[in-house]
């Protein structure tokens, strides 16, 4: 519903982007709890600024972070997951880092032929015209989204 919200704004509204992380955390934390009899509870934290954003980047960018919270929140196993943002002049850095068990070797194009992940790949080229970084430690997985502001 949250990220209906969002994609209801007019394209030429801008959107304090934080307050919209704040409740993809929320939905992530909820998600998260659901799961915890099967994997244990895990803590879902917010680091950084999104600032304010253009809707046209802040619908895309919303339905790409819910994908990745959700994703980490029900399947990871992990303790922790961060959603983060770093900004400097119009570049902008989000990811969602967790400290679960990753993709157990899959590597990142297996990762990610699910039908979610699919389209976090799609619309990070096409509609954020976006990089997307897939990095896995012993430490858990982190998936990186770099764009420009425009």
């Amino acid at each position: 519903a949250m990220v209906h919200e969002t994609m209801s704004l007019d394209r030429g509204d801008d959107v304090d982007f934080d307050s919209v992380a704040d409740r993809l955390v929320e939905m992530a934390a909820d998600a998260a709890g659901a799961h915890a009899a099967e994997q244990g509870s895990a803590r879902v934290v917010r680091e950084g600024s999104f600032g304010v954003l253009p809707a046209t980047l802040a619908t895309p960018l919303a339905m790409c972070l819910s994908e990745l919270l959700l994703n980490a929140a029900e399947h990871s196993g992990a303790h922790h997951i961060e959603l983060g943002a770093s900004r400097s002049g119009r570049e902008l850095r989000a990811w969602v880092s967790d400290d679960g068990q990753g993709m157990a070797g899959q590597g990142e194009e297996n990762a990610t032929s699910g039908l979610g992940l699919q389209i976090v790949r799609a619309l990070v080229g096409d509609q954020l015209a976006g990089h997307l970084q897939w990095d896995e430690t012993a430490r858990g997985t982190r998936i990186v989204i770099d764009t420009r502001i425009p």
